[in-house]
Order: structure tokens, then C-alpha cells, then sequence
């Protein structure tokens, strides 16, 4: 099967970004990783930023979480839905490591914020009670931060543990005070 023009110039800024930094990739890198000629290349893209948009919402599509963003409780969010996530990231490890620590990792991380904060305020959130300490909105940046950086630290290890694994970590940290992380479930202030 042939692979579509967009998709090789994708895999190529990912095989590029991966060794050497963004600011030293250039459309003839490109090309010439991709194999598809430069009237190919300007017919699909403008140039570096749009491939690094859709080579960003490339990968994020090819996990296929439509199901996940579906989910409409917290308790099928921490249970289906982080087997869901988990599974997809684990099965593209390779490319999502490259995102988070590559020069796309700014578009990356901004992405994965406007993205899923969405299902995080509709049902983390849904019946967050004003009164608390701090604003909804900041408790939906604290929860997505968190979730996105315990991702990160998992995904990018050298060897990754089991989906199973981390799933079970994830809702641990993510059901726990933040200064009980820091300092223990028997601090003091």
C-alpha cells in the first residue's frame, strides 16, 4: 500500500526531529527523508510549522481515542478511559517520546492542553464547587499539568513499564493531595 505524501513528510520531520534540532531541519531535509518531491512537498504544506501541526495531529489521531472522549464520569475516566489512553500511548511510545522530548515538544504539550482539557473540565470538573481554594480553571491547568507530566515521565523512560502498571500509579497520583505527594501523607504545616 502506498503511503500518503502527507503522512511520509510526517514520519520524516519525526525521524529528523528525533536526531538532530528543529532549527537545523529544512524542507530539503525533508525531502530528501521523505522521498517526495518539493512541488509534492509545497502542494501539501506551507512549510516547517505545518508539518510540524499535522505531523502533531498525526500522532495524536493515530491513537484513536474517539472512544476516550466519549467518557462522561470520573470513575470510567480513571478506569476505561486511562486503559484506553495508556494502551494507545504505550503502543506509539516511540513517536510520542520524540514529541515530548524533541524540539516539537512546546506544539506538542500546547496541543495536549487545548486538546484534553476539554473532557477533564466536562467531567473531572463537572460539579466543582466554586467555593473551593482555587478557581476551576486553575484546578483543571493543576489536573492536566499533572497528567501530561506523569505521562511524560512514563512514556519517555528508556523502558517504559506496562500500560497495567502506570494506569494503576495514574489514578493513585491523580486521586492524591499535591502536598501529600511532596511530602508525604503524614506532613505537617
Amino acid at each position: 500500500m502506498r503511503q500518503n505524501t502527507k503522512v511520509k513528510i510526517a514520519k520524516a520531520l519525526i525521524d529528523e526531529v528525533a536526531i538532530i534540532p528543529l532549527s537545523e531541519i529544512n524542507v530539503s531535509n525533508l525531502i530528501n527523508e521523505s522521498g517526495v518531491s518539493r512541488k509534492s512537498f509545497y502542494n501539501h504544506f506551507d512549510g516547517l510549522d505545518s508539518v510540524s501541526d499535522y505531523t502533531i495531529e498525526m500522532v495524536n489521531d493515530s491513537l484513536d481515542l474517539d472512544d476516550f472522549m466519549q467518557i462522561d464520569n470520573t470513575e470510567e475516566l480513571v478506569t476505561r478511559g486511562f486503559e484506553i489512553l495508556t494502551n494507545a500511548i504505550y503502543k506509539h511510545r516511540d513517536e510520542i517520546k520524540i514529541l515530548y522530548t524533541s524540539d516539537l515538544s512546546g506544539r506538542w504539550m500546547k496541543f495536549l492542553i487545548t486538546t484534553y482539557s476539554t473532557i477533564v473540565k466536562e467531567v473531572v470538573f463537572a460539579n466543582y464547587n466554586n467555593k473551593n481554594i482555587i478557581p476551576k480553571s486553575a484546578a483543571i491547568t493543576v489536573y492536566v499539568y499533572t497528567m501530561i507530566a506523569l505521562i511524560k515521565d512514563w512514556i519517555t523512560q528508556p523502558i517504559p513499564v506496562k500500560p497495567v502498571v502506570f494506569r494503576k500509579y495514574l489514578a493513585k497520583v491523580l486521586k492524591t493531595a499535591p502536598e501529600d505527594l511532596i511530602y508525604g501523607p503524614h506532613h505537617k504545616f
